[in-house]
């Protein structure tokens, strides 16, 4: 009990600069779609976002340090990429993705250079032993639904990911392709959400794990919603 008491105020101190409340999480960027969000298994979820509804619950200071160590290992290997020679972009525009036919709109992590002179659209991401252990070859479902954007909105067929175990930091570099029937089925989606968005549409709902956007979609009014389409798309 000493001991705690002890390491109390240090622990109190931290917790409470690290601590955030209120809605956090997925940007608020009206009419778009975003490639990091597209994965996910809830239409609602997806036609809340694009009307520009925030999502995401108050973080601790145990997550909040999980996203610093997270962007503290890519803003590392970027660097590492660039000494190395492997960057190819040069500005935050090198990396920007906007597909104005899909309403999608992202930036990739890094565009990079092989020693033939192709480019690949290159991500990084941190991932603990246990989802770094499932790896099997080819990037998770998230993201290849992520880096399939990428490709198509910077032209650059063929994507490197580079995943680094948070706890070893071990380190797998496993090559992604353009799949045309992965970007096809993204693009149903999203035509089956705008449609629905359109048709005074309830969408489907996924809410196994528990829904961040519990208030707003219980509260969801379809004609409220078109309203609010036709104003961001300028109808």
């Amino acid at each position: 009990m000493e001991r705690m008491q002890d390491v109390a105020w240090i622990m109190e101190a931290v917790e409470k600069v690290l601590r955030r409340e209120g809605k956090q999480g997925v940007r608020k960027d009206p009419g778009w779609f975003h490639p990091s969000n597209l994965s996910s298994t809830c239409d609602m979820a997806l036609a809340l976002s694009f009307l520009g509804h925030t999502m995401g619950d108050s973080i601790d200071g145990r997550t909040q340090r999980i996203f610093d160590l997270g962007n503290a290992r890519d803003k590392a290997w970027k660097q590492y990429l660039k000494d190395a020679g492997l960057r190819f972009d040069t500005l935050w525009t090198d990396r920007l993705v906007r597909i104005e036919d899909w309403r999608i709109r992202g930036e990739c992590d890094a565009v990079l250079r092989d020693d033939t002179a192709q480019q690949w659209v290159g991500e990084i991401k941190t991932i603990n032993a246990r989802g770094f252990g499932l790896l099997d070859g080819r990037p998770t479902r998230e993201h290849r639904i992520q880096t399939t954007c990428y490709m198509v909105g910077l032209n650059i067929p063929r994507t490197m990911m580079i995943y680094e175990c948070k706890d070893t930091q071990e380190v797998a570099f496993i090559p992604y392709y353009y799949d045309a029937a992965e970007w096809q089925a993204i693009c149903e989606r999203i035509a089956y959400i705008v449609q629905g968005l359109q048709d005074l549409h309830y969408f489907d709902k996924e809410c196994r794990y528990g829904c961040k956007y519990a208030d707003t979609c219980a509260l969801y009014d379809p004609r409220e919603a078109l309203d609010k389409y036709r104003k961001i798309v300028g109808e």
